[in-house]
């Protein structure tokens, strides 16, 4: 099909929408977004005809003045469609330009973007499991075979090797020697294990419960609607405008996406929305922007101008160069939301989970550096601390607010968490954040304000966003609850930070804080958005 046909038989598809060449051209259109027409907005096909319904005419003229056609995104197939041309009513004296920009998908059941994140969500974290068990297992294994043959060939290099470790690196974090079994060494320590497969067990558990029933309600509506239900029930929801792939950064190949329901240039007599900046989480090591388009997607038909961006997971890059994604994050929107109809000066930051600590993170580094390069009473470097960041901005003016969702805030702490349920050596935190307890302590936000805190009398109430909300489930095993609380303690009674608040969350697990919030009718999601909704008008 040529772009020519489709730009007819899209415009034929708005204007007979009660017709039957909807159901004709329905598989085409999956995804439409804002038509532009006569100076004013419509999200959908169906906004428009009902429109043009109320218009006292008989008949509709169009031309078709130009069309552009560009693959969108290769792995899917998909095409970007742009329309240009103008209406003639027959009781109008000039014809009125219209643009339309849409995608244009693939006819077929099939979404291969779709369940490619799904892939990453659920089957990635199981096989990493399965993996890391079985190295466990080999090294095990291997170390139990040299112990029963005797001396190993490089046992002077590893004597010496030893030596120079207790020299250099005695704040090491140290492991606990390996387990025997009636005098003999066992290749697994069986406690060990019986965590590692709880662990196992409770996190596909958690993923059952969670997102899962998600994705089979949305394969459930793939199979038993037809393509024009589908399409119309698209157009009714009026899907928000996602312009993915957004370049912010030169230091890291990393994009962000951006969900909004303007066009561009954005009118400027239109009210800007506030910006909510997501970091998601993955243990600093897996994840990727796509997964989270559903909770964007209910954000910003709650409002607001979503933006979600990736940043450089380990092992490609430490828990420095995560936070450098962050800040550069902050800096693109402070300087671009603008463009899409948000409000550069109501940025809100939002975390889940590792994505929590990092905006956490991102802030308190910012507020370091703003005191240091402002202060007279300069902070003296801290030992452990990380290199200076190479994004900067002013926290408190910024940001607006942080609103932090089962995030970790104190990396020994959590370390010791981690090693109770057997799982330090498969989590990627301990390597990410540098495997020192000076660095577990310059990578934890509440520990870092109190290590600056102690050499020097800057009051860091001033520099950080006055407005925390903390979200936890008092049923989350992998993330315990009292982080929150006590990072919440140090803001507020440490530092003056004028309103932060924690909610514990009845019944709610790590993945259900964040599962729940994708599906815009649950009763979770309600009050979700009451409590964001509550900090951002709030935070002026």
């Amino acid at each position: 099909m040529s772009a020519d046909q489709i730009a007819k038989g899209f415009t034929e598809f708005y204007y007979n929408a009660f017709d039957t060449n909807r159901a004709q051209l329905a598989p085409l259109y999956r995804d439409m977004s804002m038509l532009t027409y006569e100076d004013k907005q419509f999200v959908g096909a169906q906004n428009i005809v009902n429109h043009l319904a109320g218009l006292p005419f008989t008949r509709i003229k169009h031309v078709i003045t130009k069309c552009d056609a560009q693959p969108s995104h290769p792995t899917q197939g998909s095409i970007l469609i742009t329309v240009m041309g103008q209406l003639q009513f027959d009781d109008s004296p000039a014809p009125m330009p219209f643009t339309q920009t849409f995608h244009l998908y693939p006819e077929g059941p099939s979404n291969y973007f779709f369940y490619n994140d799904m892939f990453r969500l659920v089957f990635a974290p199981i096989a990493l499991y399965l993996i890391a068990f079985l190295v466990h297992a080999a090294a095990g294994a291997g170390a139990q075979h040299r112990g029963r043959t005797g001396a190993s060939p490089h046992k002077t290099t590893r004597s010496r090797s030893r030596t120079k470790s207790r020299t250099r690196g005695s704040n090491r974090i140290k492991r606990k020697p390996s387990k025997r079994l009636f005098g003999v060494p066992v290749p697994l320590d069986p406690v060990k294990v019986l965590l590692i497969n709880y662990g196992l067990v409770m996190h596909i558990l958690g993923l059952v419960l969670g997102p899962l029933p998600i994705a089979l309600r949305w394969c459930l509506a793939r199979l038993v609607s037809t393509p024009a239900k589908m399409c119309e029930g698209n157009c009714e929801s009026a899907k928000p405008r996602a312009i993915k792939d957004i370049k912010f950064t030169d230091k890291n190949p990393v994009r962000l996406d951006i969900y909004t329901r303007c066009c561009t240039p954005v009118d400027p007599s239109s009210p800007l929305k506030p910006v909510i900046l997501f970091i998601y989480g993955g243990a600093w090591s897996t994840g990727s922007k796509a997964i989270y388009a559903p909770l964007a997607c209910n954000l910003e038909r709650a409002g607001y101008v979503v933006i979600v961006p990736d940043y450089t997971l380990f092992p490609t890059g430490m828990v420095e160069d995560a936070l450098d994604d962050v800040a550069a994050a902050v800096l693109w929107a402070r300087k671009f939301s603008a463009e899409y109809g948000g409000d550069p000066d109501r940025i809100h930051m939002m975390g889940h989970s590792a994505g929590g600590h990092l905006v956490a993170m991102a802030l308190v580094r910012a507020a370091v550096n703003e005191a240091r390069r402002s202060s007279i009473d300069s902070i003296p470097p801290i030992p452990g601390e990380m290199r200076p960041p190479i994004s900067c901005f002013n926290p408190r003016v910024a940001i607006k607010s942080a609103i932090l969702l089962a995030g970790v805030y104190d990396i020994s702490a959590h370390f010791k968490f981690e090693s109770d349920r057997g799982v330090e050596e498969i989590s990627a935190m301990e390597r990410c954040m540098s495997q020192t307890h000076e660095c577990f302590e310059a990578r934890s936000p509440g520990e870092l304000l109190r290590l600056c805190h102690q050499q020097s009398q800057v009051v860091f109430s001033e520099l950080l966003p006055q407005d925390w909300l903390f979200l936890h489930g008092d049923a989350d095993t992998t993330v315990p609850p009292r982080e929150s609380e006590k990072f919440h303690s140090i803001l507020e009674w440490e530092f003056g930070v004028s309103r932060s608040e924690v909610k514990l969350l009845k019944g709610v697990g790590h993945f259900d804080i964040i599962s729940g919030i994708t599906v815009m009718d649950s009763d979770y999601m309600v009050q979700f958005l009451r409590d964001v909704a509550q900090v951002v008008k709030r935070a002026v």
